[in-house]
């Protein structure tokens, strides 16, 4: 995050360009199926599976992304993708339960020292478990015995586990576990340095276990940026925005906030791609 790119008249700017050519590539040839109102399917390489289809602008001066005009979620299979939403719970024991294995040194990028992603967006909440670091049980059995009963859960700074499982402090999670838990979550945020591939299996389980939607994010910007857009996620989300509306809210308000002409730049927040269904 932070190449600076303005917003509006940035046609010579490198985001812009390479933006444009891939929108050009992958969405323009259907630009006569693109019309009005209805829902498209897109089938992408593995290569694009960490990035956010919202983030190509929709014209070469980057004046607006393509976010801004459509709503984009992903899927791991097809029938999934046209699958009926099963009926939310509304049995929660806790409203949030955040967990920090490996909380990252301040980056850098600011000038103070943040407290985290997960607690930053975690202020949205009252109840819950929050846990970070292995002093204060951010530990597998944490997760295996709140995670049934939680309506977010939000999992920063993990690490991968042997065989794409999510790692805790103390012990890895698999996959077979995590879609065996049965999750009632509205929705998991998962923030992980790892590639797109490996998130994408872990979103799998999840959904497979339950939850309605998920969040990944494969790249990590400054964890203060991060908290704070999904600070703004969770807002909107306690408004009873649908999550991929929520997510265009966090964009837009963190846009029009801090340095760097806000966080307007698609390298801020391209990363967030959401599993569920429109």
């Amino acid at each position: 995050g932070g190449t600076a790119m303005p917003s509006g008249a940035s046609a010579t700017h490198p985001v812009a360009i390479k933006g444009d050519a891939l929108r050009q590539t992958l969405l323009d040839p259907f630009e006569d199926q693109l019309q009005g109102i209805g829902r498209y399917l897109l089938i992408i390489e593995h290569q694009m599976w960490g990035f956010a289809m919202g983030a190509l602008p929709e014209q070469r001066d980057a004046a607006r992304f393509m976010a801004d005009i459509r709503s984009f979620t992903s899927s791991h299979t097809v029938s999934h993708a046209f699958s009926t939403p099963t009926s939310p719970s509304s049995n929660f024991s806790a409203d949030f339960l955040g967990m920090s294995p490996f909380p990252p040194n301040n980056s850098g990028v600011t000038d103070r020292v943040s407290i985290g992603e997960m607690i930053t967006a975690s202020r949205q909440f009252g109840q819950g478990v929050r846990v970070i670091g292995g002093k204060e049980e951010a530990l597998a059995a944490t997760f295996s015995e709140n995670a049934p009963t939680a309506r977010y859960i939000h999992l920063s700074d993990v690490r991968p586990g042997d065989n794409g499982g999510i790692e805790f402090f103390d012990d890895t999670v698999s996959l077979a576990s995590i879609r065996e838990t049965g999750l009632t979550a509205t929705v998991v945020v998962i923030s992980e340095e790892t590639e797109a591939r490996v998130l994408s299996r872990q979103a799998h389980a999840i959904a497979t276990a339950g939850a309605t939607y998920i969040i990944t994010s494969s790249w990590l910007v400054d964890e203060g940026v991060r908290g704070r857009f999904l600070y703004n996620f969770y807002e909107a989300m306690n408004r009873d925005r649908p999550a991929y509306v929520a997510l265009g809210e966090a964009r837009t308000t963190a846009a029009a906030e801090g340095n760097n002409n806000g966080y307007f730049d698609p390298s801020w927040w391209a990363q967030y791609v959401l599993y569920g269904r429109i």
